[in-house]
């Protein structure tokens, strides 16, 4: 979602707003305006377009960087500054290639300096993978980070916002929701969410877009066994049904307390009980 509400002017017409957001919006004069009681949700999706924008940039930048040569990273800088015998104008990546090749030669000489020489790539070779490896356990760990903020601001805003509007319960829902949808990087390389269905197939509404969270939330607000999660629809059943009616002698005798036949056996009883002290 990347719309953006003007809260404080009207606007002509609706044919901008994406349709699962025209509801905001009420009448106003000649045009239409946010309505008084979607201000609020309205403030949480503005703020969610702009963290939006923000991570969008933030993981183009990652992906950039991680395009680049893995031997740029800090890994490169430790493992050239390991080796004594490179000379510092060439700790570049064509240094450390042109540095390998010579050792490489040297380890076919044979004798006690090709041996060296052999031991000495080998060991080279263990630290540019250790090297490589932290590299791509930093990248990793960055680029789930993004993915993790990306969800947060691009489902659990939305979500967050549609069960605020509903007066869903977040606690019992939320992780339905979360589980349901997903971020999908696109080709051009933009994110859009998507809601899946048991299966794991994307789900469209009635106009043949991806169902959006607002709408899978509503969905859930319509169905009958969500129905003690959203305030106001809480149903009738499991023993909290509706009172059955009365009549007849069973109604005089509610009314009137316990038996008659019942007190006479409890005072025969109380008789009895007298009679054996």
């Amino acid at each position: 979602m990347e719309y953006e509400f003007d809260l404080d002017n009207a606007i002509d017409n609706l044919e901008s707003v994406p349709e699962d957001l025209k509801h905001f919006y009420a009448k106003d004069g000649a045009g239409y305006k946010v309505a008084p009681n979607m201000v609020g949700a309205a403030k949480r999706i503005n703020g969610l377009t702009g963290n939006l924008k923000t991570e969008r940039t933030k993981r183009t930048e990652v992906n950039s960087e991680a395009a680049k040569h893995r031997l740029s990273a800090k890994g490169f800088v430790e493992l050239v500054s390991n080796i004594p015998d490179l000379p510092e104008d060439q700790r570049t990546p064509d240094g450390l290639k042109a540095y390998l090749d010579k050792l490489a030669a040297a380890a076919t000489a044979g004798g006690k300096k090709g041996q060296e020489a052999a031991q000495q790539l080998e060991a080279v070779k263990a630290e540019m993978s250790k090297a490589h490896a932290m590299a791509m356990a930093d990248k990793d760990k960055v680029i789930a980070e993004k993915d993790t903020a990306l969800f947060r601001y691009m489902i659990g805003e939305q979500a967050n916002a549609a069960l605020s509007t509903l007066k869903g319960n977040p606690l019992f829902l939320r992780p339905l929701i979360d589980k349901a949808a997903r971020v999908v990087r696109q080709d051009d390389g933009s994110y859009v969410v998507e809601v899946t269905d048991d299966k794991g197939n994307t789900r469209y509404n009635g106009q043949g877009d991806r169902l959006t969270v607002e709408q899978l939330v509503t969905e859930m607000a319509k169905d009958a066994k969500f129905a003690g999660a959203f305030e106001g629809r809480v149903q009738g059943g499991g023993g909290n049904g509706p009172t059955k009616k009365v009549e007849g002698k069973q109604a005089e005798r509610v009314a009137e307390g316990p038996s008659k036949g019942g007190k006479s056996l409890i005072a025969a009883g109380l008789k009895k009980r007298q009679a054996m002290r």
